[in-house]
């Protein structure tokens, strides 16, 4: 193996290296930026933590309104 052939080898591992710590971070924004946009869409439709318990509370008060 002549040093032309090493410095093209460690010239690609350098530039694997490059493209998988980029893939990773691509990773690492996608998911942050998933979550975010999750966060974004609970915040605009919050979802009551028990239904059951909010519509029989509204059952009740109904009846005792007399509606």
């Amino acid at each position: 193996m002549d040093s032309t052939e090493v410095t093209d080898h460690e010239l690609l591992d350098a530039a694997s290296r490059l493209l998988m710590a980029s893939l990773r971070q691509s990773r690492d924004l996608n998911i942050e930026i998933r979550q975010a946009l999750q966060r974004r869409e609970q915040a605009e439709h919050p979802q009551p933590a028990d239904r059951s318990n909010t519509t029989t509370f509204q059952i009740l008060r109904d009846v005792v309104g007399g509606t």
